[in-house]
């Protein structure tokens, strides 16, 4: 991975805000092979200091049951910060994330395919990642991926 300060100067940086490690590792490693910066973090207090700290992602991917910081406190500092700016996509098991749907950008509900988390993360930032890199299908990230995010019927 490459330093902050150069992920924010290339505008990529996708910040993954989940406690759960496969998951959050999982969803890091589809967006790079995207094309996208992933800046996976535990909680939302490592990303809230991160984010104090001079860290400023394109877009922010926060599950919404984390431990620590709620999701929705997150979002209602965000919110009331510099850092507004910053859109946010919520991955939802539950219905209760449409409460902070005023103030996300976008919501999907778990579990989600790894296509339409792609295609959210880049309708929310545009054109600002480098060319996808593709992995040969038997790649091993990919088969977890599909196990731990499987497609909806």
């Amino acid at each position: 991975m490459t330093s902050t300060m150069s992920l924010v100067a290339n505008g990529t940086v996708v910040m993954i805000v989940d406690d759960d490690l496969d998951l959050r590792s999982c969803l890091a490693e589809v967006l790079e092979m995207e094309g996208y910066e992933a800046r996976p973090v535990r909680s939302a207090d490592v990303a809230w200091a991160e984010l104090a700290g001079g860290a400023k992602p394109a877009a922010i991917v926060l599950d919404q049951w984390i431990a620590g910081m709620s999701s929705g406190e997150f979002v209602r500092r965000l919110r009331t910060s510099a850092f507004a700016d910053i859109p946010v996509l919520m991955l939802s098991g539950a219905p209760a994330a449409r409460k902070l749907a005023q103030d996300l950008d976008a919501i999907l509900r778990k579990p989600v395919e790894t296509t339409t988390l792609v295609r959210a993360v880049d309708k929310l930032i545009g054109a600002k990642r480098r060319p996808p890199v593709r992995a040969p299908s038997s790649d091993a990230a990919m088969r977890q991926v599909a196990w731990l995010v499987p497609a909806t019927a």
